[in-house]
């Protein structure tokens, strides 16, 4: 259920290899994105035709990847960004791994002026190892690949996480300056939004990304916080995912999909076994599946 609901789930251990358990947090940042480098603006002046990307690996979380242009869509120039201030930069924290992580863009425009499409999409080899911060493809290529497109506002605009073996590796995160191979990477792109120009060269976007993540840190030993070994779960992220009829759907409606599942019955069918292991949690969501699903 914490894949599904990162936002409001309760934390449970992720089905990940090993048994080296640690300590969870949840981390909300709103980014309120603009495109700068503009000329000849009027300040408070509505603008449109802009475009915005935005990418995320939540491995690496609180780095985010952001491109912004007018009209350019085929810019690939994108700059890496630090999000400050979250508890991941705490220094008592040593390394950590997501375990569930959601991408929201949020519209706040005036909706007689609001404009554009929205993408969103889910990948993971849409960010390349090479060092670059200019190593993913460009905004149009991107958004070509997107899950959903829709108009900018039309619904809830979110796209989640699914973890791949390379999410399930501790890590230090934050220090990482160049993309994972291989790990998920969700994103979005905006293209042709509204804005409104704050100075003569930018113009800020109206609406923010909400990233929501909750990870599984281990303490510095310096830290004199400790952790105590602990079998994994009794099956794997990907007999997890295995479960799971339509990614697509899973990735971009989340908890609203486990609801409409729940409410049609498909919970059912856990062996004599597993339901102990439910008990002995405390509460579990099962969606079709044949064992309980934790996260």
């Amino acid at each position: 259920m914490l894949i599904r609901d990162p936002c409001g789930a309760p934390f449970a251990r992720p089905p990940y290899a090993g048994g080296n358990s640690g300590y969870f947090t949840r981390v909300t940042v709103n980014f309120s994105p603009a495109v700068i480098g503009l000329s000849g603006l009027t300040p408070g002046s509505d603008q449109t035709g802009l475009y915005y990307a935005l990418a995320v690996q939540p491995i690496q979380f609180p780095n985010i990847l952001i491109a912004g242009a007018t009209a350019a869509i085929a810019t690939n120039t994108y700059a890496q960004t630090l999000l400050t201030g979250t508890f991941l930069q705490n220094a008592a924290v040593k390394e950590y791994r997501p375990v569930s992580f959601c991408l929201k863009w949020v519209p706040t425009g005036p909706v007689v002026k609001r404009s554009g499409m929205v993408a969103l999409g889910y990948s993971a080899g849409a960010v390349k190892d090479n060092g670059s911060n200019a190593s993913i493809q460009n905004i149009g290529s991107l958004a070509a690949t997107a899950l959903e497109r829709c108009t900018n506002g039309s619904s809830a605009h979110e796209i989640r996480f699914l973890p791949t073996p390379a999410d399930e590796q501790y890590d230090i995160g934050s220090l990482v300056s160049s993309p994972y191979r291989n790990a998920a990477t969700l994103f979005c792109v905006l293209a042709n939004t509204d804005g409104v120009a704050t100075n003569a060269t930018t113009v800020a976007l109206n609406g923010f990304f909400e990233l929501t993540g909750v990870f599984e840190w281990l303490p510095e030993g310096s830290s004199s916080v400790s952790t105590a070994p602990q079998p994994p779960p009794p099956f794997t992220s990907q007999e997890y995912q295995s479960t799971i009829s339509d990614i697509g759907d899973f990735l971009l409606r989340g908890v609203r999909s486990a609801t409409e599942l729940v409410g049609q019955g498909l919970a059912r069918g856990a062996t004599r076994y597993f339901t102990d292991t439910i008990r002995s949690i405390g509460s579990a969501h099962r969606y079709g599946a044949s064992f309980p699903l934790i996260t």
